[in-house]
């Protein structure tokens, strides 16, 4: 299970998603509620009931709608980048998961739109995608927009580019690679001297989602870099070598999050039952450095094992840990450090059948941030 929220220009959702259905819980920290690693949803759920609580607050945004979508699931965790605004000129565009009818969402996509400076164009009926997509990721560089989302029925990332922000036709591409890795839930972000540098990061489809393991990882991270807006890609498929199954089972997902800035590149990964990290390069994707921002005294550790439990003393005691929530982000400032935030969650896995759940507490709650100058993390609010 995994709390999501996505913030758009034109609405916010607040959703949970997984394969179980949750039912309300008395507000106690002491009481669990079932969490199944590597199960998502893809066809999303129905419209969301969770009631829109009052705000004593005099605080007024002015809300431009963009446009609509009948599929409301637009994370399992981390929101990827889909709104892209130009200092210099004014335009903004966005993208989102969108679709016009009912489950199974057939005529799901990236639906997409452009403010031109002065106005917003008509509200998208249809993705920009010739087959059914999810999880879209926006990227501008100096000579090309590229749109990069994922196809669940064959797991592959499908790449839709042209040159201009805004106007003109796409130009669709399936896969970054080999096409054989299996990848989903991409996001990207562009960097590099001349700021044609496309970074995308996903990970393979986990077991639970249909998938195999590879290369030891049950959803493993995989990075691409293209130098030249998106036309070839010089970096495909790569396992950054600072990642190895000695210390992680695999990864969850839409828990990860990347930006750049010229030459420096942030990739955060917010686990939950294994330790947090932050993966940065400072030449242009080249090479990396690894640094734990989290830790939970777990390495390697899979729930569905025979035996485990979230026991970090060993002395035979499942204990109840703290980490993230799976969703964060990371920015780099204008002097390369990273700055880094994500939620607050609890977890306990103490049931060692094969297989079995562990357990998150749905009210635990904290946003902590961490940056490269700091000691620990701190919870700021």
């Amino acid at each position: 299970m995994k709390k999501i929220v996505f913030l758009s220009i034109a609405f916010i959702t607040f959703q949970v998603s997984g394969q179980h259905t949750i039912p309300q819980t008395p507000k106690s920290l002491n009481v669990a509620a079932p969490c199944t690693k590597h199960q998502y949803v893809e066809y999303g759920p129905a419209q969301s009931t969770q009631p829109v609580l009052p705000s004593t607050k005099k605080t007024v945004l002015a809300v431009t709608t963009v446009g609509e979508t009948n599929y409301d699931l637009q994370s399992n965790a981390c929101v990827g980048k889909r709104i892209n605004y130009n200092a210099g000129t004014g335009k903004i565009a966005a993208v989102w998961t969108g679709s016009t009818g009912t489950s199974p969402y057939s005529d799901r996509g990236a639906f997409y739109n452009f403010y031109d400076g002065t106005a917003w164009g008509a509200k998208p009926t249809g993705r920009i995608e010739n087959l059914r997509t999810g999880w879209p990721t926006l990227v501008h560089t100096n000579i090309s927009e590229l749109v990069i989302s994922h196809d669940f029925g064959t797991f592959n990332l499908i790449l839709n580019k042209r040159a201009t922000a805004g106007s003109g036709a796409w130009t669709q591409t399936t896969g970054l690679g080999n096409g054989a890795l299996n990848p989903v839930w991409p996001r990207a972000a562009a960097g590099g001297t001349n700021g044609n540098t496309v970074h995308v990061i996903a990970i393979t489809a986990p077991v639970a989602s249909g998938g195999t393991e590879y290369k030891g990882f049950n959803g493993a991270l995989l990075y691409w870099r293209s130098t030249d807006g998106g036309t070839t890609w010089g970096i495909q498929d790569s396992i950054i070598p600072q990642i190895d199954t000695a210390q992680y089972s695999g990864f969850s997902a839409d828990s990860y999050s990347i930006d750049a800035k010229g030459n420096t590149v942030a990739i955060g990964v917010f686990n939950d039952l294994e330790a947090s990290f932050l993966l940065k390069s400072t030449d242009n994707g080249s090479t990396w450095t690894r640094t734990e921002f989290w830790t939970t005294g777990l390495q390697d550790y899979d729930p569905d094992a025979s035996g485990s439990i979230s026991d970090i003393n060993n002395d035979g005691i499942a204990d109840t840990l703290e980490s993230t929530d799976n969703a964060g982000e990371v920015l780099i400032d204008n002097n390369g450090l990273v700055h880094v935030f994500f939620g607050r969650q609890r977890y306990l896995d103490d049931d060692p059948v094969v297989a079995s759940n562990f357990s998150y507490f749905p009210v635990t709650n904290g946003l902590f941030y961490w940056n490269e100058n700091s000691t620990s993390a701190q919870i700021i609010t």
